[in-house]
């Protein structure tokens, strides 16, 4: 281990970390450095890597400017434990979608599952969590787990579902078909046994004008309810139904 700070003008000898964040906005930090050159005080963080490279933990966006600015880069080498989230806590703040990538890039199928989901779908990704990992879109008790990178698959069905009737929305016309209370209203309804999304999604195209947008979860909760008993022979509470087994599964994700 060497905590000797070293410098250099060879970019070719380091290699970002799979792990670490896409580098965004350069343009303040370049404008600095073109000003300062690259402080020595805030070398590169690098690990030893396996094909003779040098693994940059932390500041690949000093190493990008410092690339485009043909600045030479100094570095410190230190085969230490710590993590790249535990480097990057006092810099800029990881968004969510950050840390998802980050374990999705570094081979969790839950993460991937979670980023192909959202693309696909239009959904957010931390309501994409919460149904891959096997709770409703209405739940948040599990971004945390995968923040830390211990989410688990569970059964996708219920996910698949909800994305099936929002990706038909967003089809049939529906621009606020991703809407995270629309969402959440879709995967609450869901878990109503009578409740056929095949019909919802045929009633919400032959009845455009009725999809108006609402203000809240439960206001969506209602509209939902509304539309698929539009010309129903039998009327059907959904609303009712979905908020009830709802406060059943509420214990669960305490």
């Amino acid at each position: 281990m060497s905590a000797k700070i070293q410098s250099t003008a060879s970019y070719e000898i380091f290699e970002v970390c799979s792990f670490n964040r896409d580098v965004r906005k350069l343009d303040s930090l370049i404008e600095s450095m073109r000003k300062h050159g690259f402080i020595p005080a805030y070398p590169l963080h690098c690990r030893s890597g396996k094909r003779g490279k040098l693994l940059v933990k932390g500041g690949h966006h000093r190493l990008e400017s410092a690339k485009r600015l043909k600045l030479p880069v100094f570095y410190v080498v230190t085969d230490d434990d710590c993590s790249v989230h535990e480097l990057e806590k006092a810099t800029r703040p990881w968004s969510y979608e950050d840390f998802v990538l980050s374990h999705a890039r570094d081979g969790s199928s839950a993460h991937v599952a979670i980023m192909e989901f959202s693309k696909r779908t239009g959904i957010s990704l931390g309501q994409a969590t919460s149904m891959i990992g096997g709770e409703s879109a209405v739940s948040r008790n599990l971004t945390a787990k995968a923040r830390e990178g211990r989410l688990q698959i569970k059964d996708s069905s219920h996910a698949e579902s909800v994305g099936k009737i929002v990706v038909s929305m967003k089809s049939s016309g529906v621009a606020f078909s991703t809407h995270v209370n629309l969402v959440s209203a879709i995967s609450s309804v869901i878990y109503v046994k009578e409740f056929e999304p095949d019909v919802f999604c045929h009633r919400v195209a032959t009845n455009m004008h009725m999809m108006v947008k609402q203000a809240t979860y439960s206001q969506y909760l209602d509209l939902v309810e509304k539309i698929y008993n539009f010309s129903a022979r039998s009327k059907i509470p959904l609303a009712f139904m979905a908020r009830e087994l709802a406060k059943k599964r509420a214990p669960l994700g305490k």
